[in-house]
Formats: C-alpha cells, sequence, structure tokens
C-alpha cells in the first residue's frame, strides 16, 4: 500500500518485485552457486527475459485474434514489432539506444518494466475489450487486479500509457453509443471498471504529490507557460530513426490507397488519440519536473509505444487486404536489422565511469570479503572503492551490502563496513590489468 508522505509513495511495484525476484534467486540459485552477484545477475536475467516474451506473446495474441493472423505469418510480424523498437532511436547522435533501454537494473525496474507492463495491457486491451465485462470470482480475475493495481502504482509517467488509453476508450465509446439520455446508466455500468481505474490514478497523483522526493523534484523556478513551451519543443529534439519515419509514411499512403476513406473513421484513431494524450501528459509533468527530462527512452517510451504500435497494426492490415505482402516481410526484416547493427558497443554511451566487468569484480571483492568476515566473526570490514562521482558512489556503499547480506541470512550479524576511497581501482581487483 502506498504510504503518505514517503519518497516515492505511488512506486509501489519496483519496491515489491525487485527485491522479490532478489529473494527468489537468494533462496533457490544462491545455494548452488555459493556466488551473490551472479545469482542476482542470472534470476534478474529470466525475469526480464518473461517480460519480454510476456510483451511479444501478447502482440502475437493481438494479430490473432483481431486480425486473424496465422501463427506462422504472427511470428514473423512479432519479429517487425520488436525490431521497431530498436530501430527508433538509432541515428549518429543517439548512438546504441532503444525503447527498453535502462541504465542499469534499478532503472530497469523503476523505468523500463513499467512500461512493458502498461503497454502489454493495452494491446491486450486492444485484442478484447475485456474491461467491460464483469469480473467473476477467480484466480484469474485476482491476478488480474493484482497487474492492474501494479501498473497504476508503478510510475507516473508510464502509468499514462494505460490510462491514456482507457480515457480515449471511455470517449469513443460515449461517442458512439450514447445517443440518448437513457442509456447513459447503462454506458457507466458498462465502463464501471475504467471509471474506477482513472478515480484510482488521481488518487495515485495525490499520494506523488505529497511524497518527499515529489517536494524535493519540483524545483523548477521558471513560469509554468515558459516550462511547458520548453518541454514541448524537446520533443521535436528526439533522435527518431529517418527509416522508421519513412516506412511509417509509405505504409500510412499505401493503406489509404487500398481502403480510401474507410482509414479515416474516428474509431480508427485510438491508438492515436492515446499517443495524443500522451504527449500532453509528458510534456506537461516534464514540465514541472525538468523540460529535457522527456528526452530520455524511458520517458518518451510512452507515447512512442503508439507508434511503433500503429505502424505494426497498418503493415499487418495492408497484409490482410493483399496477403501476398507476407513475402517481403523478410528481406523488410532483414533491412531494418541492417540499419540497427551498429559498430558501437550496445552500452557505449552509459555514464558510468568503469565497465560493468571492472565493477563486477569491485563489488564481488568487497561482498566475498564481508562474508568471509562474518564467518571468521569479525565486527569491522575494510573495502577499497574507487573514486566517483556522486551519481555512482551508491554501488559502492558497503552499508548497502552489509544490509542486504544480512537480510537474505547470508552473514549472521550486523557488520561496521569502513569504506577507504582511492584514486583509481586497485589493479588487482581490475579485470583490465
Amino acid at each position: 500500500m502506498p504510504i503518505w508522505g514517503e519518497g516515492n509513495p505511488a512506486k509501489i511495484m519496483p519496491e515489491f518485485l525487485y527485491p522479490f525476484i532478489s529473494a527468489i534467486g537468494i533462496y533457490t540459485i544462491f545455494p548452488i552457486t555459493k556466488d551473490f552477484i551472479f545469482t542476482l545477475t542470472i534470476v534478474h536475467s529470466i525475469f526480464i527475459s518473461l517480460c519480454m516474451t510476456g510483451y511479444t506473446y501478447m502482440f502475437i495474441r493481438l494479430l490473432k485474434k483481431r486480425f486473424s493472423v496465422s501463427n506462422s505469418h504472427s511470428l514473423l510480424f512479432a519479429i517487425l514489432f520488436l525490431l521497431f523498437h530498436f530501430l527508433m532511436f538509432r541515428t549518429q547522435e543517439s548512438e546504441n539506444v532503444y525503447m527498453f533501454y535502462a541504465i542499469d537494473l534499478n532503472c530497469f525496474y523503476n523505468y523500463t518494466l513499467p512500461n512493458i507492463l502498461c503497454a502489454s495491457i493495452v494491446i491486450s486491451l486492444f485484442t478484447s475489450d475485456w474491461l467491460s465485462k464483469e469480473f467473476n470470482p477467480s484466480l484469474k480475475s485476482a491476478i488480474v487486479i493484482l497487474i492492474l493495481y501494479l501498473a497504476l502504482f508503478s510510475n507516473l509517467y508510464r502509468s499514462i500509457i494505460l490510462m491514456s488509453y482507457i480515457f480515449v476508450d471511455i470517449m469513443l465509446s460515449y461517442y458512439n453509443n450514447v445517443k440518448e439520455k437513457n442509456r447513459i446508466i447503462v454506458f457507466i455500468k458498462t465502463n464501471k471498471y475504467k471509471f474506477s481505474l482513472i478515480i484510482l490514478w488521481l488518487f495515485v497523483h495525490l499520494f506523488e504529490a505529497n511524497g518527499a522526493r515529489a517536494s524535493a523534484s519540483w524545483t523548477n523556478a521558471e513560469p509554468l507557460p515558459e516550462s511547458i513551451l520548453k518541454a514541448f519543443m524537446c520533443i521535436f529534439e528526439i533522435n527518431i530513426s529517418y527509416q522508421f519515419v519513412a516506412l511509417s509514411v509509405l505504409l500510412f499512403i499505401t493503406l489509404v490507397v487500398m481502403v480510401k476513406k474507410q482509414v479515416f473513421r474516428i474509431n480508427n484513431f485510438k491508438l492515436f488519440f492515446s499517443s495524443v494524450l500522451c504527449i500532453c501528459y509528458s510534456v506537461l509533468l516534464s514540465a514541472k519536473v525538468l523540460p529535457q527530462y522527456i528526452l530520455r527512452p524511458e520517458v518518451n517510451y510512452s507515447f512512442i509505444f503508439y507508434f511503433v504500435l500503429i505502424v505494426s497494426c497498418i503493415l499487418v492490415k495492408i497484409y490482410s487486404i493483399y496477403p501476398k505482402t507476407i513475402n517481403i516481410l523478410p528481406i523488410l526484416s532483414l533491412l531494418i536489422y541492417s540499419f540497427i547493427n551498429r559498430t558501437s558497443p550496445t552500452f557505449s554511451n552509459l555514464w558510468r565511469e568503469y565497465d560493468f566487468a571492472t565493477l563486477k569484480t569491485v563489488i564481488e571483492k568487497n561482498t566475498s570479503d564481508i562474508i568471509h568476515a562474518d564467518k571468521c566473526g569479525k565486527d569491522t570490514v575494510y573495502i577499497i572503492v574507487p573514486t566517483v562521482s556522486q551519481e555512482d558512489r551508491w554501488m559502492f556503499d558497503g552499508v548497502n551490502y552489509n544490509n542486504i547480506l544480512y537480510k537474505y541470512g547470508i552473514i549472521k550479524h550486523n557488520i561496521h563496513i569502513v569504506m577507504k576511497e582511492g584514486d583509481k581501482i586497485p589493479k588487482k581487483f581490475s579485470t583490465l590489468n
């Protein structure tokens, strides 16, 4: 449950899932490996892979249920769908940033995972409107309610992905169905779960606005209109791949030529309207915090996801009208992959001061020293950490090492940690020497 006045009272999902997945690894894999860092690497890698698999599965399910695409053809479209996520930011300026980009594991759980969860729910709702149906008492309904709860209490920038779709869906439903006043009651009853989610989401804002971190973050001293304008202009600074833009325009023109006026029916713009709402919300929230914040891939994912989904659905619609287009999908996939495959390292532009292999070596050395000290009955351990910026200092906080090891029973008593800071990583710790 959210706690009033805490740092991030609305971030329940990352605060729950991050330690929960870690605990699974500690209690199942660590007894076998006896390697703390390797254990966490394995368990979180498995979980991230499952999340990505679930995300892709929801898209395949959309193709099969809504567009009646066969299993084999769905896989081809799913490959393209995933490739679009990596193509989107492929420019010389952004190096190898992509839509699932996260600086570290903590950022994945706080930003990327909520994006994937909310986007997956949207794809599911776009497949079938199950929120308009009654929830029968069952384990499945309980799990769905839990997932919706975690999606709302995840991150404000991410939950808008889901809430914009629900809001647009309600508005279009009203536009299409409510012609007479006596049908308004039926309309409200049909959409009662959607209205409930919107109300709960507003309460999420109330909790987050009164959180300790929000009061510290909302320090932008500029007048709000100027800040909003800056945040909006930042959208045009996002480095979008011109290949994706060109492909999107080509596919849309092709679809218009094929179906003519039918493409301009208002119901066909549900995803587009949702993306516009996401843009407006992201601009307003960034203006309150920091206008340049909207340039981050984890933030602009909210509306760029909709563009990717729209382009993918246009491609599928063209296929449904002219099935022979399936023959060009393998070539198109190979072409897009050639744009994605770069010579620069995947994580070349991270702001970490040391490579991940070296950091892993240092952390493994320090954690093993703490574990060894516990077995020897020592009360104090001196660990050596490199001189790093304030942004990176938290990675070497020995108190955190002690707390985690003690929490999971790897050490039997708390140990006083004394950190010795050096000018650089000691040679004996570095994998580069």
